[in-house]
């Protein structure tokens, strides 16, 4: 199958794409590329990989996405003020 899909990344236009493989999965995803490039549904999480335990990798993880939300928290906030 990845090679029947690496084929069409090959392709001239291509039709496929290898997308980045996102913590907790197991295997890459692809995409095809027939209405164009996909936007990603959420931002690909780096997490340094020397020498850290899980543990310690998914306590990266949390910290970035407690910041993330707190980001998306302001904005909605600066949103509903203009609103008001």
């Amino acid at each position: 199958m990845e090679a029947a899909l690496d084929s069409l990344g090959a392709a001239e236009p291509p039709l496929a794409l290898k997308l980045p493989r996102q913590p907790g999965t197991k295997e890459a995803r692809y995409a095809h590329l027939l209405a164009g490039a996909p936007e990603l549904d959420s931002p690909v999480v780096e997490l340094p990989a020397q020498g850290l335990t899980r543990v310690e990798q998914l306590q990266a993880e949390v910290a970035q996405l407690r910041e993330e939300f707190r980001e998306l928290r302001e904005a909605f906030q600066a949103f509903r003020r203009e609103l008001e």
